[in-house]
Protein backbone atom coordinates (compact mmCIF):
# COMPACT_ATOMS: atom_id res chain seq x y z
CA UNK A 1 0.00 0.00 0.00
CA UNK A 2 1.14 3.71 -0.77
CA UNK A 3 0.84 5.90 1.87
CA UNK A 4 0.71 9.10 -0.89
CA UNK A 5 -2.18 7.66 -2.33
CA UNK A 6 -4.58 6.86 0.63
CA UNK A 7 -5.00 7.39 4.28
CA UNK A 8 -6.51 4.76 6.97
CA UNK A 9 -7.38 1.41 7.33
CA UNK A 10 -10.27 1.00 5.86
CA UNK A 11 -10.98 -1.88 3.74
CA UNK A 12 -7.21 -3.04 3.60
CA UNK A 13 -7.80 -6.26 2.62
CA UNK A 14 -9.71 -5.05 -0.55
CA UNK A 15 -7.04 -2.13 -1.27
CA UNK A 16 -4.03 -4.59 -0.82
CA UNK A 17 -5.91 -6.87 -3.37
CA UNK A 18 -6.38 -3.92 -5.78
CA UNK A 19 -4.27 -1.21 -5.87
CA UNK A 20 -5.12 0.41 -8.51
CA UNK A 21 -8.37 1.31 -6.69
CA UNK A 22 -6.48 1.92 -3.55
CA UNK A 23 -7.64 5.68 -2.87
CA UNK A 24 -11.45 4.97 -3.89
CA UNK A 25 -11.53 2.07 -1.41
CA UNK A 26 -9.79 3.75 1.25
CA UNK A 27 -12.30 6.85 1.14
CA UNK A 28 -15.54 5.69 1.40
CA UNK A 29 -17.35 9.42 1.78
CA UNK A 30 -16.55 12.80 -0.09
CA UNK A 31 -15.61 14.24 3.76
CA UNK A 32 -12.96 11.11 3.93
CA UNK A 33 -11.89 12.15 1.05
CA UNK A 34 -11.38 15.46 1.34
CA UNK A 35 -9.79 14.92 4.82
CA UNK A 36 -7.38 12.39 2.76
CA UNK A 37 -6.35 15.17 0.49
CA UNK A 38 -5.45 17.57 3.31
CA UNK A 39 -3.52 15.51 5.24
CA UNK A 40 -1.83 13.84 2.28
CA UNK A 41 -1.29 17.49 0.68
CA UNK A 42 0.37 18.31 4.41
CA UNK A 43 2.53 14.82 4.19
CA UNK A 44 3.40 16.00 0.56
CA UNK A 45 4.67 19.46 1.93
CA UNK A 46 6.51 18.15 4.99
CA UNK A 47 8.06 15.54 2.41
CA UNK A 48 8.69 18.39 0.22
CA UNK A 49 10.28 20.74 3.20
CA UNK A 50 12.60 17.98 4.55
CA UNK A 51 14.31 17.69 0.78
CA UNK A 52 14.59 21.35 1.11
CA UNK A 53 15.90 20.88 4.83
CA UNK A 54 18.64 18.74 3.33
CA UNK A 55 19.19 21.14 0.69
CA UNK A 56 20.42 23.89 3.01
CA UNK A 57 22.01 20.97 5.02
CA UNK A 58 24.42 20.90 2.17
CA UNK A 59 24.65 23.88 1.24
CA UNK A 60 25.11 25.58 5.02
CA UNK A 61 26.65 22.61 7.00
CA UNK A 62 29.88 23.43 6.09
CA UNK A 63 29.51 26.76 8.17
CA UNK A 64 28.47 25.35 11.03
CA UNK A 65 31.94 23.73 12.16
CA UNK A 66 32.53 21.19 15.12
CA UNK A 67 33.44 24.31 17.22
CA UNK A 68 30.93 22.51 20.31
CA UNK A 69 30.38 18.87 22.19
CA UNK A 70 31.80 15.97 20.20
CA UNK A 71 33.96 16.50 17.47
CA UNK A 72 33.20 13.04 15.46
CA UNK A 73 29.05 13.54 15.60
CA UNK A 74 27.51 15.24 12.56
CA UNK A 75 26.38 18.61 13.52
CA UNK A 76 22.73 19.77 11.61
CA UNK A 77 21.32 23.03 11.16
CA UNK A 78 18.21 22.13 13.76
CA UNK A 79 20.71 21.33 16.46
CA UNK A 80 22.57 24.60 15.72
CA UNK A 81 18.86 26.51 15.46
CA UNK A 82 18.28 24.64 18.98
CA UNK A 83 21.51 25.51 20.58
CA UNK A 84 21.04 29.36 19.48
CA UNK A 85 17.40 29.46 20.56
CA UNK A 86 17.85 27.30 24.01
CA UNK A 87 17.00 29.64 27.15
CA UNK A 88 15.75 32.43 25.19
CA UNK A 89 12.29 34.01 25.95
CA UNK A 90 8.97 32.71 23.44
CA UNK A 91 7.76 35.56 22.66
CA UNK A 92 8.40 36.64 18.98
CA UNK A 93 10.06 39.48 18.12
CA UNK A 94 10.61 41.05 14.53
CA UNK A 95 13.11 43.82 14.14
CA UNK A 96 12.80 45.82 11.20
CA UNK A 97 16.34 45.39 9.74
CA UNK A 98 15.24 41.54 9.42
CA UNK A 99 12.21 42.09 7.42
CA UNK A 100 13.31 42.19 4.03
CA UNK A 101 15.17 39.24 4.63
CA UNK A 102 12.79 37.19 6.09
CA UNK A 103 10.72 37.78 3.91
CA UNK A 104 12.76 37.16 0.91
CA UNK A 105 13.45 33.69 2.70
CA UNK A 106 9.51 33.00 3.01
CA UNK A 107 9.08 33.74 -0.98
CA UNK A 108 12.20 31.30 -1.48
CA UNK A 109 10.93 28.85 0.34
CA UNK A 110 7.38 29.22 -1.03
CA UNK A 111 8.60 29.03 -4.43
CA UNK A 112 9.99 25.58 -3.43
CA UNK A 113 7.23 24.05 -2.06
CA UNK A 114 5.31 24.73 -5.13
CA UNK A 115 7.96 24.59 -7.93
CA UNK A 116 7.98 28.25 -8.90
CA UNK A 117 4.58 28.12 -9.78
CA UNK A 118 2.02 30.40 -7.79
CA UNK A 119 -0.38 29.95 -5.09
CA UNK A 120 -3.02 30.60 -7.46
CA UNK A 121 -4.57 28.75 -10.59
CA UNK A 122 -4.88 29.97 -14.31
CA UNK A 123 -8.39 29.95 -13.73
CA UNK A 124 -8.11 31.96 -10.63
CA UNK A 125 -5.60 34.64 -11.62
CA UNK A 126 -8.33 34.58 -14.91
CA UNK A 127 -11.64 36.34 -12.86
CA UNK A 128 -11.55 39.78 -13.12
CA UNK A 129 -12.00 42.39 -10.70
CA UNK A 130 -15.86 42.94 -9.57
CA UNK A 131 -16.59 46.23 -7.97
CA UNK A 132 -18.43 45.47 -4.65
CA UNK A 133 -21.24 47.67 -3.44
CA UNK A 134 -21.71 47.31 0.60
CA UNK A 135 -24.72 48.17 1.77
CA UNK A 136 -25.60 51.02 4.18
CA UNK A 137 -26.86 47.72 6.90
CA UNK A 138 -26.82 44.20 7.04
CA UNK A 139 -30.05 42.43 7.73
CA UNK A 140 -28.65 40.60 10.38
CA UNK A 141 -27.30 41.92 13.63
CA UNK A 142 -25.79 44.92 12.55
CA UNK A 143 -26.13 47.66 14.65
CA UNK A 144 -26.12 50.53 11.90
CA UNK A 145 -29.82 48.97 10.94
CA UNK A 146 -32.20 52.19 11.46
CA UNK A 147 -34.39 51.89 14.69
CA UNK A 148 -37.69 51.85 13.14
CA UNK A 149 -36.75 48.78 10.62
CA UNK A 150 -35.16 47.10 13.84
CA UNK A 151 -38.56 47.61 15.78
CA UNK A 152 -40.41 46.30 12.95
CA UNK A 153 -38.84 43.29 12.55
CA UNK A 154 -38.52 42.31 16.39
CA UNK A 155 -42.38 42.97 16.35
CA UNK A 156 -43.06 40.98 13.33
CA UNK A 157 -40.86 38.04 14.90
CA UNK A 158 -43.04 38.21 17.97
CA UNK A 159 -46.38 37.89 16.18
CA UNK A 160 -44.93 35.42 13.75
CA UNK A 161 -44.17 33.35 17.36
CA UNK A 162 -47.80 33.88 18.50
CA UNK A 163 -49.27 32.75 15.37
CA UNK A 164 -47.20 29.46 15.54
CA UNK A 165 -48.00 28.61 18.69
CA UNK A 166 -51.37 29.19 17.97
CA UNK A 167 -51.02 26.66 15.33
CA UNK A 168 -49.46 24.45 17.33
CA UNK A 169 -52.58 24.72 19.68
CA UNK A 170 -55.11 24.21 17.11
CA UNK A 171 -53.87 20.39 17.39
CA UNK A 172 -55.50 19.88 20.54
CA UNK A 173 -57.62 22.71 21.49
CA UNK A 174 -61.64 22.74 20.57
CA UNK A 175 -63.30 25.45 18.44
CA UNK A 176 -64.59 27.01 21.79
CA UNK A 177 -61.26 26.62 23.54
CA UNK A 178 -59.43 28.58 20.55
CA UNK A 179 -62.09 31.33 20.33
CA UNK A 180 -61.02 31.79 24.01
CA UNK A 181 -57.60 31.46 23.53
CA UNK A 182 -57.68 34.47 20.56
CA UNK A 183 -60.11 36.88 22.72
CA UNK A 184 -57.05 36.78 24.83
CA UNK A 185 -54.59 36.81 22.22
CA UNK A 186 -57.03 40.14 21.39
CA UNK A 187 -56.82 41.94 24.36
CA UNK A 188 -53.12 41.94 24.48
CA UNK A 189 -52.62 42.48 20.75
CA UNK A 190 -53.63 45.95 19.25
CA UNK A 191 -52.43 48.01 16.35
CA UNK A 192 -51.18 50.60 18.40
Amino acid sequence: MNNEDAIGYNNLEARAANIAQNKELAHETVFDQMLADYFLQKRGEIKKSNGLLKDLESVFGKEIGNDWGNADQEKTLGELYLRQTWDKDDTPELLPYNLPALMDLDLAVNRHLTENKGGLSEEMRSIKDQDVTIPEWFEINDPRKPADVFVKETLEGIVNELFSARRNLEKHLSRRELMAYDKVLAKYLSYD
